[in-house]
């Protein structure tokens, strides 16, 4: 069965709590947001799962096969 890993929209993201952000990132959340409005500047949509071959910022996951 084909799936797909979790990729989040970056507007979605910055929608966060900080306290969500932290969990999400670690780190300090005022650069995280920064960052994710650097990404979304330009013009990237989606963040996704480390290690996710084929992944691609401006079109999410691509689907493929995830061992159970």
């Amino acid at each position: 069965m084909k799936k797909n890993h979790i990729d989040i929209p970056i507007t979605q993201l910055l929608g966060c709590t900080d306290d969500a952000l932290q969990s999400i990132f670690g780190g300090v959340v005022s650069e995280i947001r920064d960052q994710l409005r650097i990404r979304i500047k330009n013009g990237e949509l989606w963040s996704g799962a480390f290690g996710c071959q084929g992944f691609c910022p401006f079109k999410g996951c691509p689907g493929h096969e995830i061992p159970d």
